[in-house]
């Protein structure tokens, strides 16, 4: 084990700890929701836009940690097209 922390430079007293973290439960829950209202938007809400829908819903998240849960999610924005009408020739 030493020498594999000294290969990815990490100390090994930050490996065990990190190993007997245990699963934060409110960040799980959050990133659900966030991928829930993500999906409601049809893709188009970024983190500013969830940070506020959550904070509708009572849950206090802020913008950075919103883009960090859809990094960690997979999830990006998208803004579709403005919808141009054709004109035809006559």
């Amino acid at each position: 084990m030493r020498s594999l922390c000294q290969v990815l430079q990490v100390s090994r007293s930050a490996y065990y700890d990190w190993q007997h973290r245990g699963v934060d439960g409110r960040r799980l829950a959050l990133r659900s929701r966030i991928r829930e209202l993500h999906q409601e938007s049809r893709g188009a809400a970024g983190s500013r836009t969830l940070s506020a829908l959550l904070k509708v819903e009572g849950k206090v998240v802020g913008r950075y940690l919103a883009r960090r849960l859809m990094k960690e999610g997979g999830l990006e924005s998208c803004q579709p097209d403005a919808h141009r009408y054709r004109r035809y020739p006559e």
